[in-house]
């Protein structure tokens, strides 16, 4: 068995991979999807409760969760000199971008057929595509917005084409952002203290709710194409901060199966009642940095890591995200012509067939364009790093 490094050195022995973290992703994609489902179901307590309306806190989630791998990741490229701008950026835009310019065509394309044909109100085709309500203008705006990913950044009046893409506009800036944080974060070479770091991301939540409330009136986990950017920032320092404190050993000490139980349950009592919501994204860094904890542990004493259903939930997760509102939206109305429902109230059994539709659509999006889209940019413009390990199951 390795020998456990120093308190005071760094874990050089984390692994790349941490299958743990890459299941959670897979639990917050299904939150944001029955949240998103609820709204369309007839009144049943099983889909109308707390839990479900919360669940768009799983974005938080993935914006926690996001800051904390690519500091995992990078942290050793940023403790020798600093992160590489120019093969990050180009990285990151081939892991997010095919599958968003994919469905940004698709949103579009069934929006203006379902015009041509009669099937869409003025209305509907003004919040579709991001049309004034009254001129019928700015279309090109809003396409361009999407295509150039900063429909996020108070740019557009609405959510409009494939409508959960917002969060990968937000995700976008965070990594325009990431290069100058991972050089404050391992200043000279030299870790910051993991508190430290801390401290400031705790305090970088406290004024953009601040903010949030004051200048958009709103809480900071409402924000979404209006300025989604301020929501992305501290949660994305929250998770580098926390991936800090793993590598420097602070959770070391930890019992890891007491921790992650309490934090779970705080989990549960802050959705399920109306304690703040600003409280999820701190719990959420929490449990992952546990999870990880976890992994690291297991890994340093050589067991081998887990895989199975959770871990490929995990792995399908981004398309899941992004292919849900569009396929879900067909399923429940080809369900609808069949089964004479309003597919603007449907029954609770539709639920599951949508779900296991968007499940299916999203493994295939998965394997079919996702990676092999990544794989073919990453090989036609650059070499990709063979010097850093990349766990593709992790983010």
């Amino acid at each position: 068995m390795p020998t456990a490094p120093s308190p005071s050195s760094p874990r050089s022995a984390a692994p790349p991979d941490l299958p743990s973290l890459t299941a959670l992703r897979g639990f917050a994609a299904l939150a944001v999807v029955l949240f998103h489902f609820a709204d369309r179901a007839a009144p049943t307590l099983l889909l109308h409760n707390p839990l479900i309306a919360h669940g768009a806190l799983g974005v938080d989630l993935f914006f926690v969760l996001s800051g904390f791998i690519l500091a995992h990741v990078y942290g050793a490229e940023a403790r020798a000199g600093g992160v590489r701008i120019g093969p990050f950026l180009r990285n990151r835009l081939a892991r997010v971008y095919p599958l968003h310019l994919l469905l940004t065509v698709v949103a579009l394309g069934w929006a203006l057929t379902l015009t041509a044909t009669g099937r869409l109100t003025f209305e509907a085709q003004a919040l579709q595509l991001g049309l004034d309500p009254v001129t019928g203008q700015g279309f090109w705006a809003t396409l361009s917005a999407h295509l150039w990913l900063v429909h996020a950044w108070g740019t557009t009046s609405g959510l409009a084409l494939n409508t959960v893409s917002w969060s990968v506009s937000a995700e976008w800036f965070a990594y325009l952002l990431f290069p100058g944080l991972a050089a404050l974060m391992w200043w000279r070479g030299r870790a910051v203290a993991p508190w430290l770091a801390l401290a400031v991301a705790l305090a970088t939540l406290l004024a953009a709710e601040l903010l949030a409330r004051l200048a958009l009136e709103r809480p900071l986990t409402d924000l979404t194409y209006a300025f989604g950017i301020v929501r992305i920032v501290p949660e994305f320092m929250l998770g580098m901060a926390v991936s800090l404190a793993v590598a420097a050993g602070a959770l070391r000490r930890t019992p890891l199966r007491l921790a992650i139980g309490s934090v779970q349950a705080g989990i549960v009592i802050v959705v399920a009642t109306s304690l703040p919501t600003l409280l999820a994204p701190l719990l959420f860094a929490a449990l992952i940095g546990l999870l990880a904890e976890r992994d690291t542990r297991r890994a340093i004493a050589g067991v081998a890591s887990r895989s199975g259903l959770l871990v490929e939930l995990g792995v399908i997760s981004y398309a899941l995200y992004l292919v849900h509102p569009i396929a879900g939206k067909l399923v429940f109305q080809a369900l609808a012509g069949a089964s004479n429902f309003d597919p603007q109230a449907v029954p609770l059994w539709s639920v599951p067939v949508a779900m296991l539709a968007c499940l299916a659509v999203a493994w295939i999006a998965t394997h079919g364009v996702e990676h092999p889209a990544r794989a073919a940019l990453r090989g036609l413009a650059w070499r990709p790093d063979h010097d850093r390990p990349a766990p593709a199951r992790t983010n």
